[in-house]
């Protein structure tokens, strides 16, 4: 009777681990690889080039962004995307929004928003901080005076946009998702990141775009920007006094959440510094 118990207490064990194992994503790792062909300008050697950054996505860490992240990159979501910087974000660059023909960005398609899987999100999520050499998703993040938007539309705005920090940016630790790392050991991974941040150095040459909204709200597309129209020009075309015009929802917009994208040119016909040409995802 004592060797049935004993076996009967060891099996209960067993199945409460198993349980706690399956209940905890940490138990498995899920690291999926993708590698960026980058054509990048080297703006040292005047030539364009085309190199290679790997990173590493961790999907135990975020399931639902690394999910959607996978599928948008095996898509081709992301292929002819150019990097960026957004005005007064000198200490990160980012991909997936644009793409750039005609002298213009032009907006790529709207993926659906992703829940925020980060500490301050109320999801225990990616422990992974912002860094050199870490990717993360960008979401809506910042009020007017410095904080963050802190309501359930804010904390699960983010949806396709990754950016690559280029510093230490503690502030942003807990308030947005990282999900991926490049491993900066590989010597490969060292030089396309440091050619891609030396586009935006101080030898880049760069076109300042600004992108607003116009038209009349249509609520059915209020997930596609704002329910109104994208619309592109560069900076020194921007009428200045469409700034600051907002409208209550519902009613004729003039201009609406105008903000400007700072893009690395490179040539007479100033083709993007730095641009995806292709991703595999192992």
């Amino acid at each position: 009777m004592k060797l049935v118990k004993k076996i009967f207490i060891n099996l209960l064990v067993i199945v409460v681990a198993l349980s706690a194992c399956i209940g905890l994503t940490a138990c498995k790792e899920d690291i999926r690889t993708v590698e960026f062909s980058v054509q990048v300008y080297d703006y040292d050697a005047a030539s364009a080039k085309t190199v290679t950054l790997t990173a590493d996505l961790y999907g135990h860490l975020a399931p639902e962004t690394v999910d959607a992240i996978t599928a948008y990159l095996e898509e081709g979501y992301y292929t002819d995307t150019v990097f960026y910087q957004l005005e007064d974000f000198d200490n990160q660059i980012m991909i997936g929004d644009y793409k750039f023909a005609d002298g213009l960005l032009t907006q790529n398609d709207i993926k659906p928003e992703i829940k925020g899987e980060f500490k301050n999100g109320g999801v225990v999520g990616s422990n992974l901080i912002n860094e050199r050499g870490y990717i993360g998703l960008w979401r809506n993040a910042y009020v007017s005076d410095g904080g963050y938007m802190t309501s359930s539309s804010a904390r699960d705005s983010g949806r396709a946009t990754m950016y690559l920090p280029t510093e230490a940016i503690s502030n942003y630790n807990d308030w947005l998702c990282v999900f991926a790392k490049i491993d900066l050991t590989a010597e490969d991974n060292a030089a396309a990141l440091s050619l891609i941040e030396a586009a935006y150095g101080t030898n880049a040459t760069i076109e300042e775009y600004v992108v607003y909204y116009t038209g009349e709200y249509d609520a059915e597309k209020k997930d596609e920007n704002f329910g109104l129209t994208y619309n592109c020009e560069l900076e020194e075309d921007f009428d200045k006094e469409m700034e600051g015009l907002f409208v209550a929802e519902g009613e004729q917009y003039e201009c609406y959440n105008y903000h400007t994208v700072k893009l690395a040119v490179y040539g007479e016909t100033k083709a993007p510094a730095v641009k995806i040409t292709s991703v595999k995802v192992k």
